[in-house]
């Protein structure tokens, strides 16, 4: 299955992170960074979504979709370093997973 990423919202991977983006022409950017904050220079791949990936990017919408973030630390109970952070927008079905709040 997949899920809907929201754009704009930094995924965290240990010490570097990823961000998906909306262009000017409505398509998708994916940017990686070095840092684990989405900020420097990134190397980005433009027109993600026609660059043989399965998405569809959902530029220009209006109205807002719910997201919820899950967070993986390096500590228990939530102690040390964000280890993998990353945001879901809920009430999205794709394909075999649909994440809702109750």
């Amino acid at each position: 299955g997949a899920y809907g990423y929201p754009t704009d919202s930094c995924i965290v991977l240990g010490t570097t992170s990823q961000q998906f983006t909306c262009a000017d022409d409505d398509t998708i950017t994916y940017n990686l960074y070095d840092s684990a904050d989405c900020s420097g220079d990134a190397t980005t791949l433009e027109d993600y979504c026609s660059g043989g990936t399965v998405c569809t990017g959902y530029c220009g919408q209006t109205g807002t979709c719910g997201v919820v973030t899950l967070s993986s630390y390096t500590e228990a109970n939530c102690g040390g370093d964000v280890a993998y952070e990353q945001s879901i927008i809920t009430d999205y079905c794709g394909g075999l997973a649909k994440f809702e709040c109750n």
